[in-house]
Formats: structure tokens, sequence, C-alpha cells
């Protein structure tokens, strides 16, 4: 299984980077839904932890197709073995309350 942590995109490509360092990265030149602007781009969602999806351009990526593409994993039949968990912001821990 391969854990995406990041996702992000400059004006040419999209990049996911996973828990391992590994970086996938994708030409958005080469996928006609994007001739899109910036700000288009970058308002993305990621479905079910395994497909990109930009709701305004109806267009999506399934990460581990975009992995598959970079030669970084094999390609299953169910598309599902890479997989977004992003590492949670420092601020974003919250210690649980202990019950003794």
């Amino acid at each position: 299984m391969i854990y995406v942590v990041k996702i992000w995109i400059d004006k040419d490509n999209l990049y996911a980077e996973s828990d391992s360092g590994k970086v996938a990265f994708y030409k958005l030149s080469k996928f006609k839904g994007f001739k899109a602007s910036q700000d288009q781009l970058k308002n993305f969602k990621v479905l079910g932890g395994k497909d990109i999806y930009w709701p305004e351009l109806d267009e999506d990526i399934n990460l581990e197709g975009l992995f598959y593409d970079n030669g970084l994993c094999p390609l299953t039949d169910t598309e599902d073995s890479v997989i977004y968990r992003p590492v949670p912001e420092s601020n974003e821990y919250v210690a649980e309350e202990l019950h003794c």
C-alpha cells in the first residue's frame, strides 16, 4: 500500500508525494480537460481516498494510475493500492481525554 501525504499543482504539473518520499507527477497539458485557469486547477477534492477530482472541470485522476504511470507501483484490478492519507498539521493534533 502506498499512502499519499501531499498533493499540489504548479502551472504545468500535478504532483503527489507518498509517505516514503516518492513523487509522482502528471503533465496537465497531456489532458484535454485541463485547459483551465490556475484557480480552477487548484480547486480539487480527493474522493474516496483514491481519486483527485476537479468539480468545475468534471475531470478526475486516479492516484494509483498516477503512480503507475510514473513507474512507482503496479496497476491492480481495483485501483486502490494508493490511498490519500495526509499528515495532519501540528495544530490538528488533539489530545484525547483520559478516563481512569
